[in-house]
């Protein structure tokens, strides 16, 4: 994705352990795009449970070419 031109456009992207419980699955979150709104955020990293501060960061990436990675280690 070039760019986040359209705000009502969104892409996710999920890593996630179906075998786990509610309060034991693994689940990474990463979504892309405009919610709807100009001057809102437009990249979101979640792993879950959302709600624990460490676990949410959002952020605005200006129109350009970007390249998204993370690094899935054990026991991290």
């Amino acid at each position: 994705m070039s760019h986040i031109s359209n705000l009502l456009a969104l892409l996710t992207l999920i890593t996630w352990d179906g075998v786990g419980t509610e309060s034991t699955r693994r689940e990474l979150d990463v979504e892309l795009g405009g919610w709807g709104y100009l001057d809102n955020t437009n990249v979101n990293y979640v792993v879950q449970p959302y709600y624990v501060p460490a676990n949410f960061v959002a952020f605005r990436v200006p129109p350009g070419l970007y390249t998204h990675s993370f690094r899935w280690e054990p026991g991290k």
